[in-house]
């Protein structure tokens, strides 16, 4: 009787302890919501909203980055994300940077600016371990200084997505995407790139209708 208790004890001790560590194993995408009918899709998207030490005290009137939607603060890019899924289904990922930024827009704009001058790469957390799964991946990231942000350049250092399409969408203040297709394909030289981007400026952003995703997918044969 004696020994079963101290197993039991011991069984509550571990569990709590995994749980606490954020520990599990064999554990797969962290998925901010997930959609059955998409199993083989995964959409990925950078946002600054979800990337800060203060998500709480951020205002979404004075931030070019954040949206309000249904009562809830949303950033620009996984509002994308969120469409997007709507349509096709699928996983949302969320890439997620160890040393989260400001949620002061200027010193998030700093940082990001210098990041870019040096060419560092974030340390991101919560890793993919089942990208196997996935046969089209989604990208989504706002543009920084005419460029991906640089955790972007962090997520497909860390993973070779060769043998997938990947399709790509953005927001930004009105400068595009950019040159984001040919960077991809360099960084990626084994996945086919969808040239077509859905680019959605910060101005326009709370406009986007699910019919001009919609529309979009079919253009590039996703829907």
């Amino acid at each position: 009787m004696a020994k079963r208790l101290y197993l039991t004890l011991l069984t509550i001790i571990l569990t709590v302890c995994m749980t606490a560590c954020g520990c599990s194993s064999g554990s797969v995408v962290q998925k901010v919501d997930s959609n059955k009918d998409g199993g083989n899709t995964l959409i990925v998207y950078f946002s600054r909203y979800g990337n800060m030490n203060d998500n709480d005290n951020v205002d979404a009137v004075s931030s070019a980055s954040i949206l309000r939607k249904d009562d809830h603060l949303v950033g620009n890019t996984e509002y994308m994300a969120q469409l997007i899924q709507k349509q096709v289904g699928g996983d949302l990922y969320l890439v997620q940077v160890e040393d989260v930024y400001s949620s002061n827009y200027d010193e998030t704009d700093k940082r990001g600016a210098k990041e870019q001058r040096q060419g560092a790469r974030p340390k991101l957390i919560n890793p993919i371990s089942n990208l196997d799964d996935y046969d089209t991946v989604f990208i989504g990231f706002p543009t920084w200084y005419y460029d991906m942000p640089m955790p972007l350049y962090s997520f497909f250092d860390d993973y070779d997505l060769s043998g997938k399409t990947i399709v790509m969408f953005n927001t930004s203040g009105g400068n595009g995407a950019v040159d984001c297709v040919n960077k991809v394909s360099q960084l990626e030289p084994n996945a086919s790139v969808v040239d077509n981007v859905l680019s959605v400026t910060h101005f326009d952003i709370d406009n986007l209708s699910e019919d001009q995703v919609e529309k979009w997918l079919k253009e590039i044969g996703m829907k």
